[in-house]
């Protein structure tokens, strides 16, 4: 049985390792552990627990809600991300032209598009990271994928952020840029009988391959004696051959 309590902590000090609470206030580190281990409906996935702002990808319907987020993820970022204010203007239309004007310290940030159905504009995440990282060069906009259309927007150190990616802490909308040494990180927590990551670990491994992470391709290679992360991935394929049941997967190896 997983102890919740020793999964937060132990993903705690990972995040720690990294560097992610440099250049924070102090408040960060205890508030970043409390919430680790009272959030415990988010299960396997400690990461969605990391202070900042949940979000539902497809919200985008009326005037007014990039300003919500904008402000929303001010109020989580332990003061990091600051805007004097927030403009929001919408065109008529079936398909608006938005643009969104964000003031941070006497400086103007702006962008414009035309909205495409109600989801999220990816240029609205380009204006929020311009605006975090030309305010604050130690800090950035963090996106973490639960996996479906939600989301959790989170101010972080930039340094830390491209760390965590690396190591496939958790999932980005950004994707990964070395996929192997993410999945070869994620695979030796998963290994290792010893840690309370190893589901957090697994879900994610999942995530990787459903979502186009870790291509068919990688996993049909004939893998090097010593290389246990493409025998896994190889594995997968022979035994299981559906992502649907990559689950099953997880709970047979875990048990042994």
């Amino acid at each position: 049985m997983i102890n919740s309590d020793k999964r937060a902590e132990e993903f705690f000090q990972k995040l720690d390792s990294i560097g992610w609470f440099e250049s924070l206030p102090v408040e960060a580190r205890t508030k970043t552990l409390e919430a680790l281990k009272k959030d415990r409906d988010n299960g396997n996935r400690p990461d969605l627990s990391i202070p900042g702002l949940s979000f539902d990808a497809e919200c985008v319907e009326d005037e007014g809600i990039y300003e919500e987020l904008i402000n929303g993820l001010a109020e989580n970022s332990f003061g990091i991300f600051t805007p004097q204010s927030v403009v929001e203007e919408w065109s008529e239309g079936y398909e608006p032209e938005i643009q969104v004007t964000i003031t941070i310290k006497g400086k103007k940030y702006s962008s414009k598009w035309i909205q495409e159905g109600d989801y999220i504009s990816e240029e609205f995440n380009n204006l929020l990271t311009k605006a975090i990282e030309s305010s604050n060069p130690n800090f950035t906009l963090g996106c973490i994928n639960p996996g479906d259309q939600c989301g959790l927007y989170v101010v972080c150190n930039k340094l830390a952020y491209e760390k965590a990616m690396e190591l496939g802490l958790f999932m980005t909308y950004e994707g990964v840029t070395d996929v192997a040494k993410c999945i070869d990180n994620l695979i030796a927590i998963f290994k290792d009988k010893n840690s309370n990551l190893r589901l957090y670990a697994a879900s994610l491994l999942s995530l990787h391959l459903e979502q186009g992470q870790m291509d068919v391709e990688y996993f049909e290679q004939e893998p090097p004696d010593d290389d246990f992360g493409k025998k896994v991935a190889a594995q997968i394929v022979e035994d299981y051959h559906s992502n649907r049941l990559i689950g099953r997967f997880y709970e047979d190896r875990l048990r042994s």
